[in-house]
């Protein structure tokens, strides 16, 4: 071999190493091996703030191999609108050749030498200082969020510029009246989005704007008007008492109420029902709560006599004095019983069987007793929940001691086990009485 052939065979075989390293080195050939990508990063947070730059800092992330570096995303306006302005190979970033006075929103992402990319992290807002020359954007969209005799809770939308000054904080302007008059100073407050006027008198009429003000002073033309009546205070402290409570629509497990209210303009008044029992003696303590003037007391038990009383509260948690004592008796009621029964499953030449018994009356039961007639040829062979002594249908069935008391609407099941010609079961008829 010549010299020139040698070395051409060399150059050749040096380039084609050195392809072969560049893959098994390239993210590519690494992502193969390395598919995790890094933990979020932190809130990026400003650590220093000069009128034209922001240097950022967040929590770094982490990764099973190693994160490589960082890259920051900048968003100079509202709507949000997110670009790429730089990268970091540490967990800080400075930003520069921004605009004095100007609100800037940030997020930033990790990546590894695999290729791998984490999920965002949260956005911050972070601001440069100094002066800006154009005022704020008026606030939008001013509107009420509720009313007292008292106050007035106003909302309105935050506008942030795309260039120019933010807002810092908001100026409160209110005029008398339906119209006419001067909208004034009321209130000069932060970077918020709600406020509660509480120098409000009731039953008066007013107009409120809102106007943006920057860092600076500068400040915005108004907003939309909003006007605002605030109801007629309440004068009736404490709140007049129920009148007349009586009983209506009496039965064995409830009792209905009712009385008469008191005309109170401006008040917010709800009413408590309290409950004692028997004649005499005992705690009143309360049952249930209406606006209204009418109250139905549940769950009660039969033949049973019980005390009520009604009280006023008002918005402020004021209460009134007590009302008349109504006593009453539920009436005794009726204790009824009923059975149904079922197949559960059956199988050759024998199957299983349900019956369910319900308190179908207004009082508790003690007890049932049930009748239990299957078709021809089926006999018992083993039963639980239940008792008999018959070995042939039809079947008196009465309850264990752990399952004959039954409060109303209440119910329990027993089952057996037969014996039939067949696999289809046995067809039975059930009758209940309560004991």
């Amino acid at each position: 071999m010549n010299r020139r052939t040698f070395v051409s065979a060399f150059v050749a075989a040096t380039a084609t190493a050195a392809t072969i390293a560049a893959v098994l080195l390239s993210p590519a050939a690494s992502a193969a091996a390395d598919t995790s990508a890094p933990t979020v990063p932190g809130v990026p947070v400003a650590a220093t703030v000069t009128n034209t730059s922001i240097t950022l800092v967040w929590a770094p992330s982490t990764d099973d191999v190693g994160v490589t570096g960082y890259e920051i995303f900048r968003s100079p306006s509202s709507p949000t609108v997110f670009s790429s302005v730089g990268t970091s190979s540490s967990s800080t970033f400075t930003d520069t050749g921004l605009s004095p006075g100007t609100l800037y929103v940030y997020r930033v992402r990790a990546g590894d030498a695999a290729g791998n990319v984490s999920a965002f992290s949260p956005a911050n807002l972070a601001m440069t200082s100094g002066p800006c020359a154009t005022p704020p954007p008026a606030p939008g969209n001013l509107r009420l969020l509720s009313v007292a005799p008292n106050v007035v809770n106003l909302r309105w939308g935050i506008v942030v510029p795309t260039a120019g000054c933010n807002p810092a904080g908001f100026n409160v302007m209110r005029a008398p009246g339906t119209s006419g008059g001067t909208f004034t100073l009321v209130a000069q407050i932060g970077f918020t989005e709600t406020f509660a006027d509480t120098t409000v008198t009731p039953g008066t009429t007013y107009r409120y704007q809102v106007r943006a003000r920057s860092a600076n002073g500068l400040v915005s033309g108004p907003s939309n008007t909003v006007q605002v009546s605030t109801p007629t205070a309440c004068l009736l402290i404490p709140p007049p008492a129920p009148g007349n409570l009586t009983a209506v629509n009496v039965t064995a497990v409830s009792v209905g109420l009712t009385w008469a209210v008191t005309a109170a303009p401006g008040c917010l008044l709800t009413y408590e029902i309290l409950r004692a029992p028997g004649v005499s003696g005992g705690t009143f303590t309360t049952v249930g709560t209406t606006p209204g003037n009418g109250f139905t007391d549940t769950g009660l038990t039969p033949g049973t006599t019980y005390r009520y009383q009604g009280r006023t509260r008002d918005q402020a948690g004021n209460l009134s004095a007590l009302s008349n004592t109504v006593t009453v008796t539920t009436s005794p009621g009726t204790g009824g019983c009923s059975a149904t029964y079922r197949v559960a499953n059956a199988w050759g030449g024998a199957f299983q069987g349900e019956v369910v018994v319900t308190n179908s009356g207004t009082s508790p039961i003690g007890g049932w007793r049930v009748t239990l007639s299957l078709s021809s040829g089926a006999s018992i062979t083993q039963i639980w929940g239940g008792r008999t002594s018959q070995t042939t249908s039809p079947y008196t069935v009465t309850n264990e001691s752990w399952n004959g008391a039954l409060a109303p609407n209440a119910m329990t099941t027993f089952g057996f086990n037969a014996n039939v010609s067949g696999s289809t079961g046995a067809t039975g008829t059930v009758t209940c009485t309560a004991e």
